[in-house]
């Protein structure tokens, strides 16, 4: 069962009810640190077509937050280049660098997204806990003319330290939809002496 409060999804169905989106697709294992940000949805006719993360990359002697932003790249389905396209995001953290956009194919579009996630404290140089979330967000881009026809969409560094982490995949969109809108949870705040997280958790939604 994913692990959503019930004001979130009352939120979504107003959307879901109010909007183009046909559907949301979301992991059951996001993180529970942080408030959810605001939704955004590609304009009208518009589809998710590229991604860029903005991530804090790995420091020993420092509190390691990791994946802190998402941003998505909307495209018309009559443009091949990127010259129209219009940025969408939610809630970003403070920390970290964006790191460059990665686009699907021609002709193809996201559908599905993956994430990596801590599940459980690491040690850093002092071997005190730091906890960092989710570390980094993938995509499965399909083919709009050939369904069957995928491929995956993924933008290194992420964050990669250690071996306790999970892989979590989405649900994929509903057949002629694909992502058109993103809402994350982010911890934002920063105190001296307190184990930091970026991003916790991601839904997004699905529109024809």
């Amino acid at each position: 069962m994913v692990k959503l409060g019930l004001s979130l999804v009352v939120y979504i169905a107003i959307h879901l009810q109010s909007c183009m989106a046909q559907s949301v697709i979301s992991v059951q294992n996001g993180f529970d640190e942080g408030y959810w940000g605001k939704t955004e949805f590609c304009p009208h006719g518009m589809y998710a077509v590229g991604f860029e993360q903005k991530i804090q990359e790995f420091r020993w002697d420092e509190d390691n937050t990791a994946l802190n932003g998402i941003k998505l790249a909307c495209r018309n389905k009559t443009e091949r280049s990127s010259c129209s396209d219009q940025s969408i995001t939610s809630s970003v953290g403070r920390h970290g660098d964006w790191q460059g956009q990665l686009f699907c194919p021609p002709g193809s579009y996201m559908s599905q997204f993956f994430l990596k996630l801590q599940k459980s404290t690491i040690q850093n140089l002092f071997q005190s806990e730091d906890n960092t979330a989710v570390q980094y967000i993938s995509f499965l881009c399909q083919n709009e003319s050939d369904p069957d026809r995928k491929s995956y969409l993924v933008q290194y560094p992420g964050y990669w330290h250690g071996n306790n982490h999970n892989h979590e995949e989405s649900t994929e969109c509903p057949s002629n939809t694909y992502i058109c809108g993103i809402k994350t949870k982010v911890q934002s705040i920063n105190k001296p002496g307190v184990d930091h997280t970026g991003l916790n958790d991601v839904i997004m939604f699905c529109c024809q």
